[in-house]
């Protein structure tokens, strides 16, 4: 009788014991050992394996949940918050200046080519960032690697400059020979090559008028041999990377398409200008040519308020009759005159956050 009453108080008390419901063995299952001496009880508590189970099933579920989200173990993102290792891995650097302006750069691109539809007069476009990635990607991260104090901004690639190379204004033997691009970098062809344009690369004969003035009248000119030199004030950035053709081949400038198509093309191109900016953070901005420097200074008005100079050159294009007669010694006076003007505002850039007008 004393055994029947001690097993009966055991019982009552795992049943109320909070520990064993919360750690999921009901008190019913519990096994109490047949060996009911009073100095010894064996209580064996059973694992409810419904239970176990069913949390093991909700945990597989989450974690499917988190992968088809495209998100990481919740742990080891608390790891990386704390600048932990995370599985033995550092987490990546932040992007560089060079990556941060390819970025942009693609998302232009991207857009530009499949989110518009371009129409009558426009027969076919050629988009040297896609066919001429590698020579544009090598450009860039070579010469866009620091921060900038002027940043140029021609209008949209020329059929043996950059329509060539990838490279802005990329006439073949300066690209080649004072930039250094590697004869081993590969140039494809567009997807609709007009006959009449065709694109052979660095095997191209021809010489882009407007690419020779620019880099070796001008850059090459006044900087030497090496192009580090130049680059290491000033970057050249082509606004839209879109080369509009009609059908009998002629070019067709940006500021010349549809009304529509315009405002779109800019918009997306203006969004691109800001990014490439906010990475290479110049001092002035100067458009080779009237439209840029336009686009320029409506895309760019934030940063004129903080005293950001927005400038223009004269575009070397040979047909241009001011362009002509001169235009390497224009250039290098009007240079001089803007970064004269962009010195004399150095001072004037604003604090956002403050108001006050500080030395940056």
């Amino acid at each position: 009788m004393r055994h029947a009453s001690v097993r009966s108080h055991l019982i009552g008390t795992v049943r109320r014991h909070p520990s064993f419901e919360n750690q999921g063995f009901p008190a019913e299952k519990q096994l109490l050992s047949h060996d009911m001496s009073p100095c010894f009880v064996n209580i064996q508590p059973v694992h409810d394996d419904t239970a176990t189970n069913t949390m093991s099933s909700a945990k597989r579920l989450a974690e499917r949940a988190r992968k088809a989200r495209g998100e990481g173990d919740p742990r080891q993102a608390r790891k990386r918050h704390k600048g932990e290792k995370s599985d033995g891995i550092r987490d990546a650097p932040p992007p560089g200046i060079a990556e941060r302006v390819l970025a942009a750069e693609r998302r232009m691109s991207h857009r530009l080519s499949h989110d518009l539809w371009y129409e009558d007069p426009i027969a076919c476009t050629y988009n040297p960032l896609v066919y001429a990635s590698e020579a544009h990607e090598w450009y860039t991260k070579k010469f866009a690697n620091s921060r900038k104090e002027i940043l140029l901004v021609g209008l949209n690639p020329e059929p043996l400059g950059m329509g060539q190379t990838g490279i802005p204004f990329g006439d073949i033997s300066v690209v080649r020979d004072w930039m250094g691009l590697p004869e081993t970098v590969s140039i494809k062809k567009p997807e609709n090559e007009h006959p009449k344009r065709p694109v052979t690369g660095l095997e191209e004969p021809l010489t882009d008028t407007s690419g020779h003035r620019l880099w070796n009248e001008w850059a090459r000119a006044t900087h030497g041999e090496n192009p580090e030199a130049f680059f290491e004030r000033f970057f050249v950035y082509t606004y839209c990377p879109l080369m509009f053709l009609r059908k009998s081949g002629k070019l067709i400038s940006p500021n010349m398409i549809h009304p529509y198509e315009r405002l779109k093309v800019s918009e997306i191109c203006d969004e691109a200008l800001r990014a490439v900016v906010a990475a290479l953070r110049p001092r002035m901005v100067v458009g080779i040519g009237g439209w840029p420097m336009e686009r320029s200074r409506f895309a760019l008005k934030d940063f004129v308020k903080k005293g950001m100079v927005i400038g223009s050159l004269m575009h070397p294009n040979p047909s241009s009759s001011l362009a002509n007669p001169g235009w390497a010694e224009k250039t290098k006076k009007r240079v001089q005159e803007l970064i004269a003007e962009m010195m004399a505002t150095e001072d004037v850039w604003v604090n956002t956050r403050s108001g006050k007008r500080v030395r940056d």
